[in-house]
């Protein structure tokens, strides 16, 4: 008996009949298989072997260690465990120094030779477990529905579990990354070879004495002698010491657009030596891009192909017109503040269509005058320029229009 909370944790009746009852944790425990062996009526000799039997036996300690699925299923009170049928199967008990959950047939008295939990807890125990990995499946089966799920559409709560969850992988991110560092850098300490200053300089001087002949291999003015001279130049260089070819810049540019993966891949391990993101982002983003008619990238093509300095027979060209199909949507762009994707038709045309809107009688609320109900532009109308001589440059390609079929 405890006389804090009054728990009797075991309770013995005889009466004047020889009659008797034992209770565990406030419930019956005549019918245990303990007393299986004890009559029903009492004298004293069968008295002392009960209470031999008694003392040399232990109590069923239910199935601890499962506080996390009981509060899942009844935060503030003792949960309950119902089977196929509605009926309830287990409950959680209070032992005072830890919670427990006892099914309804327990035994509540075993004999020592048993281990800590009667036979029926044990088998129930199994089921917890059940119980407890079908919750993990579900927690992680939505944590994957929250990855997938559009932010608009989750709530305020899930977004913030989900801002929580990114966190963490984050943070699992970065030890995995530092572990992998720390393991590489323990490998090449253990395993690599340090090459001694005689064979770096023999690298070096067989790279410096088989240029000439390399060079020689190449066709004059090819890709792969431009390549050849950049790689040599670069690696006899500081990094803000490079100077990069026009042509060998074009090529990384259209690499990095390819895949960036692979570009930051190259570069990281050396293979090649290319250039920083940031110089191809210098000639990528040289104007700021928007709907229209750009005149910094129609300057940047008249510088590109020399317009000035050709004869007026090669200043002919033919526009081709072209329609776009694209992804309906509004992007935040951070250099100018605005949403980008409504649909625009030119200054020209815009202007009609606002004087067009405010000639109709139902037209009057605020949000349209604002533009908020704009539509989404669907189609781009781009324009192509081709010279008509073999010896006029390349076709170009500009986005002039956002139109909305």
């Amino acid at each position: 008996m405890c006389p804090q909370n009054k728990l009797v944790f075991m309770r013995i009746e005889i009466e004047d009949s020889g009659s008797w009852s034992v209770d565990a944790y406030g419930k019956p425990a005549k019918t245990s298989p303990v007393f299986s062996n004890v009559p029903k009526c009492l004298d004293v000799s069968s008295c002392c072997a009960l209470f031999k039997l008694i003392e040399v036996s232990t109590m069923c300690i239910g199935n601890n260690g499962f506080d996390q699925l009981c509060r899942s299923r009844s935060e503030h009170q003792l949960a309950l465990f119902f089977n196929r049928k509605d009926e309830i199967e287990a409950y959680e008990q209070d032992l005072l120094s830890f919670k427990t959950i006892r099914n309804l047939k327990c035994e509540l008295i075993i004999t020592p030779n048993c281990a800590s939990r009667c036979a029926v807890c044990s088998n129930y125990r199994d089921c917890l477990f059940a119980l407890v990995s079908k919750k993990k499946d579900k927690t992680s089966s939505d944590k994957k529905d929250q990855k997938k799920t559009r932010n608009d559409r989750l709530s305020r709560k899930d977004l913030e579990n989900k801002t929580k969850n990114i966190q963490r992988e984050k943070s699992q991110l970065k030890r995995k990354l530092s572990s992998l560092k720390d393991r590489l850098r323990s490998v090449i300490e253990e395993d690599g070879e340090v090459l001694d200053d005689c064979l770096s300089t023999s690298l070096s001087s067989v790279m410096d004495e088989k240029n000439d002949e390399i060079l020689s291999s190449f066709p004059p003015d090819s890709p792969q002698m431009l390549f050849w001279q950049q790689q040599i130049e670069a690696a006899t260089k500081q990094n803000t010491q490079r100077r990069w070819h026009p042509l060998f810049i074009k090529w990384c540019i259209a690499l990095h657009s390819k895949s960036p993966s692979a570009y930051r891949f190259i570069k990281s391990t050396y293979t090649l030596i290319l250039p920083c993101e940031s110089t191809l982002r210098d000639y990528t983003h040289f104007t700021t891009t928007t709907d229209g008619i750009n005149v910094d990238l129609l300057q940047r093509i008249k510088e590109d192909i020399k317009f000035d300095t050709e004869p007026e027979s090669k200043r002919n060209v033919s526009l081709v017109f072209d329609e776009i199909k694209i992804k309906s949507g509004l992007v935040y762009k951070k250099s100018t503040g605005k949403l980008v994707g409504f649909c625009n038709l030119g200054q020209i045309n815009e202007e009609i269509q606002t004087y067009v809107d405010k000639l109709k009688e139902d037209d009057s609320s605020d949000s349209q005058k604002d533009g908020l109900d704009a539509p989404l532009a669907t189609h781009v109308l781009a324009t192509d320029g081709q010279g008509h001589t073999l010896s006029s440059p390349g076709g170009f390609c500009m986005v002039l229009v956002f139109l909305l079929l």
